[in-house]
């Protein structure tokens, strides 16, 4: 959360996708792609689960590396017709190594959402 915290237009409130005291992961956006917001929310990219793990929206052309890599799974609902293939869970980082490919990760959805 520090980190997204520090990302300029990002703020937290509630999510309104996940469980109830979930942090989400926000930017105020008009212009929005479809790819890069957790759905039907408009202007969530992502949210932390209380038991540490983030639900985010990467970059398709990362999903097929990440996977491989099982640093990601992709969230159920990414098979629902009319959601994007783009949301994932995000395993969560067990030590500082970890927290930086995170924080990456985490980046990366961050610049899809702003593109």
């Amino acid at each position: 959360m520090a980190h997204a915290r520090r990302l300029p237009g990002v703020f937290t409130s509630p999510s309104l996708v996940s469980e109830p005291g979930s942090p989400a992961l926000r930017i105020d956006r008009r212009d929005r792609p479809f790819e890069a917001f957790l759905h039907p929310a408009v202007d969530e990219f992502g949210h932390l689960h209380r038991a540490g793990f983030p639900h985010l929206t990467v970059p398709v052309t990362a999903l097929p590396l990440l996977t491989e890599l099982r640093w990601t799974e992709p969230h159920p609902i990414s098979r629902r017709a009319g959601v994007p293939d783009s949301i994932v869970m995000l395993y969560a980082p067990r030590d500082e190594d970890e927290l930086e490919v995170a924080a990456t990760v985490l980046r990366a959805s961050y610049e899809q959402a702003v593109a």
